[in-house]
């Protein structure tokens, strides 16, 4: 469910966010910005992912209970974009050299 146009559009729109990201990341968490511990692309990638899945989780404790939750699933847009953004989230964590040169 990868959509690469979507990835693109968005890296147009916002430039290098993701190391930017990191970067405000490792300041906060007061890491040494020239150490191994430091977060990377990758970790920002990773994270954003889980809070998609986090998102996920609140859209289905609100669906109604009388959904089908697969059905739901299928059909929610909220459910679906953040579906769609968590799958991008880990294609670039995975394909951080491709997604340089989109």
């Amino acid at each position: 469910m990868v959509d690469k146009e979507i990835i693109k559009k968005r890296k147009a729109e916002y430039g290098d966010a993701i190391e930017n990201i990191a970067h405000f990341w490792n300041a906060y968490l007061d890491f040494d910005l020239d150490s191994l511990d430091k977060l990377t692309p990758w970790d920002v990638c990773m994270m954003m992912a889980l809070m998609k899945d986090a998102r996920l989780v609140c859209i289905l404790n609100k669906a109604p209970s009388d959904v089908d939750i697969d059905e739901f699933r299928k059909t929610d847009p909220s459910y679906i974009d953040n579906i769609k953004d968590r799958e991008n989230y880990h294609w670039i964590a995975n394909n951080w050299e491709e997604y340089k040169t989109l």
